[in-house]
């Protein structure tokens, strides 16, 4: 076995499955150890990642979580309906995998929690990053705005979403 920058020794990568000796083995029982080990590099991961950035309180009446290029307009609605006296938190997440561990912790000091997405979704087809939230924090995230239109979203869509949810 050798480890890269060895002096004299050669490394085989490869996208098959090999023992601990780095020789391809197909056994069923290596193959089990193989993803374990490919588990663990994901689990490193999320044990390091720290907590995303929150907009307001870290509890309170609804959460709205977003991703990537809907920080602005996430940060912009929160404030705005903060300073109208509404309970309304945000959370930006600047990437979804994989996520931090601590996020159920977060989403149950909520009642609501719901996603802002640039993605399309229904009734029968929930939106991607609310069905991974849900599969993740075994939570009822809903999906309050789903815009698929290729346009960035405006903070007056995430506003008027969230006053007709306090109205509701």
């Amino acid at each position: 076995q050798s480890t890269p920058g060895m002096p004299d020794m050669m490394r085989r990568i490869t996208g098959l499955n090999t023992d601990e000796n780095g020789s391809v083995d197909y056994t069923s029982a290596n193959n089990h150890r193989s993803h374990k080990i490919r588990n663990e590099k994901i689990h490193v991961v999320r044990r390091a990642l720290r907590e995303p950035e929150v907009f307001g309180d870290k509890t309170g009446d609804i959460l709205v979580v977003a991703w990537g290029s809907g920080r602005g307009v996430l940060k912009e609605s929160i404030e705005k309906l903060r300073s109208e006296g509404i309970s309304v938190s945000g959370v930006h997440l600047k990437m979804v995998y994989p996520l931090p561990l601590m996020l159920a912790a977060l989403f149950k000091s909520f009642k609501k929690v719901i996603t802002i997405e640039m993605a399309y979704g229904d009734a029968l087809k929930p939106t991607p990053l609310a069905t991974l939230l849900r599969s993740e924090t075994l939570l009822d995230i809903q999906c309050g705005i789903s815009d698929a239109t290729g346009r960035p979203l405006k903070p007056t869509q995430v506003i008027s979403k969230i006053q007709e949810l306090v109205k509701g």
